[in-house]
């Protein structure tokens, strides 16, 4: 079936020329002329669309350009995400007096650079493994060629060192890397290339996605003092668009489930293992209730590991920031 961005035309149409699309309704015998941002030869160039792509988040600009009038169609799973209010407006700054935070999904592997100061959790960028989102170059920056996960570790240690120089890092990352294997070697956990790459990180406290989720969505609502608990560099496109709908519920079924076959659901569940391990936020009891019901998912692990290059503090020391 003919496509004109994400568009497919119907049966009876076809693609006329570059960008443009024809078909007459057999009903009422209307004539449609559908054009597409590539009918123009100067705007058929990767740098154009690249430029283009800039100030819109992921919906808006599917359904500006592409032509994709369902972009989105699932309900959002943080209602609570708000644009003005969660999105820093200047790019955020970290401080070397506090320690910073990756949280890490496997799989199609994501990490999730952050830093927790003054009871607010700052998201500085995301990383992500190559290939979720197919041709779409629309997250290039923050997509890596890296699908071996010991190559992509190694590719976001050297890029933590490089954006947040001699900062002390705690690693967080999804709990099942302490006991499933690696498809291709069946004797090998995720957990021991974590710690070959010289990582000793901590296991997200819960499997439960809805807990996971909960969780997220106590750092997005306000604080007593009107602020926010997560600010969101405006860099971090991928996970932004996740937020604004990007990472949707699944449509089918009830619907009450976040869609974790999403593209966008890898780098939110890097974000959702992190603030998993961080400090209850002051003045919300129900985290912390949410928290102690998931230890016991995870009572029994060991973390026995040297240090790393990333001069991690002792697992016993990660509420200290």
């Amino acid at each position: 079936m003919a496509k004109l961005g994400a568009l497919e035309l119907p049966p009876y149409g076809e693609i006329i020329g570059p960008g443009l699309g024809f078909w007459r309704n057999p009903n009422n015998k209307f004539a449609v002329v559908c054009i597409h941002y590539t009918a123009a030869e100067e705007k058929r160039s990767e740098a154009w669309l690249r430029s283009a792509q800039a100030g819109f988040d992921a919906s808006s600009f599917q359904q500006e350009y592409e032509l994709a009038f369902d972009s989105y169609a699932g309900r959002p799973v943080y209602s609570g995400f708000n644009r003005e209010a969660h999105i820093a407006k200047e790019p955020l700054t970290w401080s070397p007096r506090h320690m910073l935070w990756v949280g890490y999904d496997i799989g199609t592997h994501a990490a999730v650079f952050a830093q927790l100061r003054d009871q607010r959790l700052y998201i500085f960028a995301t990383v992500q493994s190559r290939g979720a989102f197919g041709p779409d170059t629309r997250y290039a920056d923050e997509e890596v060629e890296a699908s071996a996960l010991g190559e992509f570790i190694l590719l976001t240690k050297d890029l933590g060192e490089e954006w947040f120089p001699g900062a002390v890092w705690k690693t967080v990352v999804d709990s099942c890397a302490f006991s499933n294997t690696i498809t291709h070697n069946p004797k090998e956990k995720p957990i021991e290339i974590f710690r070959a790459c010289g990582l000793n990180p901590l296991p997200g406290m819960t499997q439960d996605l809805h807990t996971r989720v909960s969780l997220v969505a106590d750092w997005l609502q306000w604080s007593p003092k009107g602020l926010p608990g997560l600010v969101v560099d405006k860099s971090a496109r991928l996970l932004i668009d996740g937020f604004l709908g990007g990472y949707s519920f699944e449509r089918d079924g009830t619907g009450r489930k976040p869609d974790q076959k999403s593209p966008y659901s890898h780098t939110h569940s890097a974000l959702q293992y992190l603030i998993s391990r961080l400090p209850v936020r002051p003045g919300f009891p129900q985290s912390r209730q949410r928290q102690e019901e998931a230890l016991e998912s995870i009572d029994g692990i060991r973390y026995e590991a040297p240090r790393a290059r990333w001069k991690e503090l002792p697992v016993e020391d990660w509420t200290s920031y």
